[in-house]
């Protein structure tokens, strides 16, 4: 079966007259989309669990995501999913004649949206028309929880150890400025961390970047709304110019590695300043920069990010680092104690950041190995693992 996704021609992010078909089907999955370039990643990860009497119907995230308009991001488009039905129905009845438990899984798998945020409309209303409930519904995405929403879970690592970070690996570099921040694209958040570098006085003991790329709204937010007049004629901040979306994850000259300090701003951030991100706990490839390029790490983060950073192992530094900003709730109030941390650190002289490196060099080696054990197989495992017991849990 196919059918195609019918959107207004100004919304969201998703293209016009996408057809939708089943693209794999076993006695433990369905998958549904020709949208997304991930399905063999998917698959290695499904192909590797127990499904015993469960089946998964598998859809694309951006099949039925909501999305906000392109030209109004106060609106929201849903995306028409009458497509769909008649697949659920022809696989919801297979399970009944087969004495399968019926699960829908939703492939977000290099992304962090949630239930409340993004599919809360369309979920309902297939559980209204399908007769399920929430629990009957696998977010299989990289974030660490959906709001305690009663909807099934399952985190993925794939999208945090990508192959520039063990290929670019190095942990040895004696640092000649004190900190790197780096902002592809200007979320609201990053443009408001950025600001209060430039209040404090400490921008000039960094390499920062800020919209290195051109994106348009609502994720570009290409007008700088947030930075104040008086630094307008600073942005777009450039280290090497305008960046693509594949060499951001390279490490182009001797600047990205040669900090002693990365002041990662991450992709996700609370909803009342940046509605537009992941509003989820949710780390990608930009917070294991700092451990593979041997630096120590500030995230600027959702609150409660770095428990599942050090169940990883790796060190962060605590010694000279108070990493309990994760902890304050107040997103505006987390940006300043995150660069009260950055602002102590640049209190140093260059000699001393380097001397702390030389000392500690050790750390920074074991959490350079750390990455690459996690590029080479670790994370797999992980992720396999995670999803295993996502999946157990409808045994209980």
């Amino acid at each position: 079966m196919s059918g195609e996704i019918r959107i207004p021609p100004k919304g969201g992010f998703l293209l016009l007259n996408i057809t939708m078909s089943i693209i794999i089907e076993n006695e433990n999955y369905a998958i549904a989309s020709k949208n997304s370039g991930y399905r063999p990643l998917l698959t290695h990860y499904l192909d590797s669990c127990i499904f015993n009497n469960k089946f998964l119907f598998v859809i694309d995230m951006f099949a039925i995501c909501e999305m906000y308009d392109k030209e109004n991001i106060n609106k929201i488009i849903i995306s028409n999913i009458d497509w769909l039905y008649p697949l659920l129905e022809k696989y919801q009845q297979h399970c009944k004649q087969n004495n399968k438990k019926f699960i829908i899984a939703i492939d977000a798998i290099l992304e962090a949206p949630s239930y409340r945020y993004n599919f809360k409309d369309n979920i309902d209303s297939i559980c209204e028309r399908l007769g399920l409930n929430l629990r009957d519904f696998i977010i299989i995405s990289a974030a660490f929880n959906q709001l305690n929403d009663d909807i099934s879970f399952a985190t993925m690592w794939h999208v945090v150890f990508i192959d520039a970070l063990a290929k670019y690996a190095v942990h040895d570099i004696l640092p000649s400025k004190k900190f790197i921040s780096l902002a592809r694209m200007p979320k609201e958040h990053r443009q408001l961390a950025t600001v209060e570098i430039l209040e404090r006085g400490i921008s000039d003991d960094g390499f920062m970047s800020l919209g290195t790329t051109y994106l348009g709204p609502p994720h570009g937010n290409m007008d700088f709304e947030l930075v104040p007049q008086k630094y307008k004629h600073l942005i777009p901040m450039y280290l090497d110019g305008e960046v693509d979306l594949i060499a951001q994850h390279i490490p182009s000259d001797s600047r990205f590695t040669s900090a002693f300090l990365n002041y990662v701003m991450e992709t996700a951030y609370d909803r009342e300043i940046s509605p537009t991100s992941w509003n989820l706990s949710f780390v990608s490839e930009k917070t294991m920069k700092p451990f593979a390029w041997g630096q120590v790490p500030i995230f600027l983060n959702v609150a409660n990010t770095l428990p599942h950073i050090r169940e990883l192992g790796f060190d962060l530094f605590d010694d000279i680092i108070d990493h309990s900003y994760d902890n304050e709730p107040n997103p505006y109030l987390r940006i300043k104690k995150t660069v009260d941390q950055l602002q102590k650190i640049c209190s140093w002289t260059i000699e001393e950041c380097r001397e702390y490196k030389i000392k500690n060099m050790d750390r920074f080696k074991h959490n350079k190995e750390l990455i690459l054990y996690y590029k080479h197989g670790g994370e797999y495992k992980l992720s396999v693992a995670n999803l295993q017991l996502t999946l157990d849990s409808y045994d209980l």
